[in-house]
């Protein structure tokens, strides 16, 4: 399953440099090619990256929780805590 993975804000910091060197992307887009179907909190562990830094994400707009299973190719833009004051 191929999934373009967008990760805006101060996210992509986290991003590890394996997941997005293979497929000419940045660390804050790329493309990703998984077994599936998985969860989120599965993908972003095999993409490197903690599943406690996302508070969830959209599949294709779709809301997902870390628990979600993306089960289609599609875009999902993990989405990172709000902070600030």
């Amino acid at each position: 399953m191929r999934l373009r993975v967008r990760i805006p804000g101060h996210l992509k910091e986290y991003v590890p440099r394996r997941a997005y060197e293979g497929s000419g992307g940045e660390p804050g887009d790329f493309t990703v090619d998984v077994d599936g179907p998985l969860s989120l909190r599965e993908l972003l562990v095999a993409i490197g990256l903690q599943p406690e830094l996302a508070v969830g994400g959209l599949l294709d707009g779709r809301r997902l929780t870390r628990d979600d299973v993306i089960d289609s190719e599609g875009e999902l833009v993990v989405l990172s805590p709000i902070a600030g004051g």
